[in-house]
């Protein structure tokens, strides 16, 4: 794996970028009526979602039980028609999701 530094490291992120398609790129008309179901805070849920936190960190980013969480994220998942957390991840941040807790760990 290439370092940063290294001159291969643009054609690794290219290569990857290719591979998942653009970056912000909009999502299928399908997946943006998927979204538009969700509840506010099903939103919130999501957002961390993609920021990688996992159901503890949820609930104590948005003061919610950990069950309460759980319940959250498993109508999150039917409603956007996932079933792997690492699917909603991938979904979201293509959606916009997360981006800014992206923004924050590149720097």
């Amino acid at each position: 794996m290439p370092l940063a530094e290294e001159p291969a490291w643009g054609r690794l992120v290219d290569e990857i970028d290719a591979f998942l398609g653009e970056a912000g790129a909009a999502p299928e008309p399908a997946a943006r009526e998927r979204f538009a179901t969700l509840t506010p805070r099903e939103r919130q849920v999501l957002e961390e979602i993609a920021r990688g936190r996992d159901n503890a960190e949820i609930a104590a980013c948005l003061a919610l039980s950990e069950k309460t969480v759980r319940n959250h994220v498993t109508r999150v998942f039917d409603k956007i028609g996932v079933v792997h957390r690492y699917q909603a991840i991938v979904m979201a941040r293509d959606a916009g999701f997360g981006r800014e807790a992206a923004t924050a760990a590149s720097r």
